[in-house]
């Protein structure tokens, strides 16, 4: 069931607007304070409703649509967080140099990953069902998916923090109970171990190595 939930919900993780190379902040790494239980239920459900409109708006051309979802993603997700999750213990190895084509690569790389994939779940719909604490002061917004190409309701648990300098971030997703950087860190690690980090940055540049959750699966089934 990941690839289905990944694509509707990557409308909000599928489109980065990073105008500088993000490196891991002391603003990220210091929690200002635990979050609000209402805002981020609200947050979250704010969001989606704006991803699935660019989804429904038959208007737009792809690139357009990819636009809007960059805006969305600047406002909704902490990409430089998410970026250093999945690159793992290669982060602590990685040349100053490495980490900022990395940072710069891997938000186009989402977008390519899944915006075209998800125009024909534009019908379906996100319900938030309730908050449960994280560690670190973070919260999990648990929501559920539904629509016409979902055959069963999907859970779908967001990871938000309160950042001091932007607000409330998404950090991870899950889905089904699987986390997606857990997920994502996975692939990138075999591919780092095997051919090296400047090799995977080429190919995200490119549009390669494409998440496990990204492939395509019959609607709402699990794996």
């Amino acid at each position: 069931m990941r690839s289905t939930t990944s694509l509707v919900l990557a409308a909000m993780l599928a489109a980065p607007a990073v105008t500088a190379p993000l490196m891991a902040t002391p603003a990220l790494a210091q929690q200002a304070a635990t979050v609000d239980p209402k805002a981020a239920s609200g947050f979250i459900q704010s969001l989606s409703d704006k991803a699935f409109a660019v989804l429904r708006d038959a208007s737009l051309s792809q690139a357009q649509r990819d636009q809007k979802f960059r805006t969305l993603l600047q406002e909704g997700f902490a990409l430089d967080v998410i970026g250093n999750s999945v690159l793992g213990t290669a982060r602590r190895t990685a040349t100053p140099e490495q980490l900022r084509a990395f940072h710069a690569a891997f938000p186009d790389y989402v977008i390519r990953i899944y915006a075209t994939r998800l125009t024909e779940y534009g019908n379906s719909q996100l319900k938030v069902t309730g908050t449960t604490p994280a560690p670190r002061g973070d919260i999990y917004v648990r929501t559920l998916v539904t629509g016409p190409k979902v055959q069963q309701p999907v859970r779908a648990d967001w990871r938000l923090r309160q950042t001091p300098d932007r607000g409330l971030k998404i950090i991870d997703l899950s889905l089904e109970g699987v986390s997606m950087a857990v997920t994502q860190r996975d692939e990138f690690t075999v591919k780092i171990q095997s051919k090296g980090l400047d090799a995977l940055i080429a190919e995200i540049r490119t549009g390669g190595t494409a998440s496990a959750a990204a492939r395509p699966a019959s609607p709402g089934k699990s794996k």
